[in-house]
């Protein structure tokens, strides 16, 4: 495939997609809007129904009349945010490779040789590495998400260039990854990853990473499915070794902590009766004392 034919095809992907976007918006907002109008007329008819009701005591159906207008306000308020959330995604959703649809920037990558996109390409890590170490971690998230667009855009012809551009798109996922577990964003570590395997699927960074993420989110199976990969790929790692250690600790807590409340909610529901009636005595006696 030629580079003006895979731009084509590109730009001809980023017009769907806006299509999609645009049509998905809208029938988003469509719905926000029969929601709203809805709830405003449940709400309406609720208040008739009370004001009947109390004016017609013996009618028993008018309490069933108010009851099917009765709207959950915290059910609408929940379904309104989830909807303003998938809006704002919407809104935030970028094109293939991580460009803002200005074509010309697409066309500007392409028409860049092999090389010269690789070069890019590690200076991006580079640029990425020095802001993680200055812990300037969005910064280094843009870098290395450069990495990702302009591996959209090439097409190495040669197996040497290929492996070059698979190690610096894993580079990039891997310390995308490391710059979320610095943020403590645990959700966002795992596409990272994702992608990582995909190129990589014995690297024992990415399960590693994945553990981390894993044992930091409560999800100790699946840190320890994650971890016993990773051991498996590099059993000296003192990293590894490391984290194996403090998911065992971190379990044994966990599991401590919520043998704890059990026990306090069993006590409290055995117990809490009889110390209430034992602290009202109390209180009566110093009440009689003072009298």
């Amino acid at each position: 495939m030629g580079k003006a034919q895979a731009y084509n095809l590109i730009a001809d992907f980023n017009q769907k997609r806006s299509d999609e976007k645009f049509s998905e918006a809208e029938a988003l907002h469509r719905k926000i809007k029969t929601r709203r109008l809805k709830s405003a007329v449940h709400k309406t008819r609720y208040e008739e129904a009370t004001k009947e009701a109390a004016t017609k005591q013996n009618d028993w159906t008018l309490s069933y009349k108010k009851w099917d207008n009765w709207e959950d306000e915290e059910e609408f308020h929940q379904a309104e945010m989830a909807d303003k959330e998938k809006l704002e995604k919407l809104a935030n959703r970028r094109p293939i490779g991580g460009c803002s649809g200005d074509h010309a920037a697409e066309r500007k990558i392409y028409e860049m040789s092999v090389k010269d996109q690789l070069d890019a390409c590690a200076d991006f890590r580079d640029e990425g590495n020095d802001f993680f170490k200055e812990g300037q971690l969005y910064r280094a998230l843009d870098r290395y998400e450069m990495i990702a667009t302009y591996a959209v855009y090439s097409f190495p012809e040669t197996k040497e260039d290929q492996e070059m551009l698979d190690y610096l798109r894993l580079c990039g996922c891997l310390n995308k990854a490391s710059c979320y577990l610095k943020l403590q964003q645990w959700a966002d570590v795992h596409p990272c990853i994702y992608e990582a395997l995909r190129i990589d699927p014995k690297s024992a960074k990415a399960h590693f990473r994945q553990a981390k993420a894993y044992r930091k989110q409560n999800k100790f199976t699946k840190a320890k499915a994650s971890l016993k990969i990773a051991s498996e790929l590099a059993p000296q790692d003192f990293a590894i070794v490391r984290e194996r250690y403090l998911l065992q600790n971190q379990i044994r807590t966990y599991n401590r902590d919520v043998s704890d409340m059990g026990k306090a909610m069993l006590n409290q529901e055995l117990f809490g009766d009889e110390r209430k009636k034992q602290a009202k005595k109390r209180s009566n006696r110093a009440g009689s004392f003072r009298s």
